[in-house]
């Protein structure tokens, strides 16, 4: 078994998880939330995840739209992450992988967000 974590442009933990180094030049805002931390919780055991990939809000918030617009699932946009770095981490599994997705949040959260175009356009995340 492999565990991934999801990580967010803004957040220590992969390169903390990659070199053990706290890098205060790696946090600045950003958007998703339920992932990424700008702090080193005593809740995460660094010592069982096998890796991090790093998603952009914009990806996020896209790929939380396209979860309820093609699935069906009103989710939250962790989720859209979360779905988004499994693409992106695709090339690690075999085509006989079963690959488990934890979402942990809904998306009512984010009606005036994620799931509002206008909003997204003011963003960037829509033409």
């Amino acid at each position: 078994m492999k565990i991934w974590g999801i990580d967010t442009y803004g957040s220590v933990f992969k390169k903390y998880h990659e070199t053990g180094e706290f890098d205060e030049n790696e946090i600045y805002p950003y958007v998703t939330e339920g992932i990424g931390e700008d702090i080193l919780p005593k809740n995460v055991n660094f010592d069982i995840i096998d890796g991090f990939t790093k998603v952009t809000d914009k990806d996020a918030a896209v790929y939380t739209q396209r979860l309820s617009k093609e699935e069906g699932m009103f989710l939250g946009n962790s989720a859209g992450a979360a779905i988004k770095g499994v693409l992106q981490l695709k090339e690690h599994f075999t085509k006989d992988d079963v690959v488990v997705v934890l979402f942990h949040d809904h998306g009512s959260r984010y009606v005036g967000k994620m799931f509002n175009d206008d909003w997204m356009r003011k963003m960037g995340y829509i033409e």
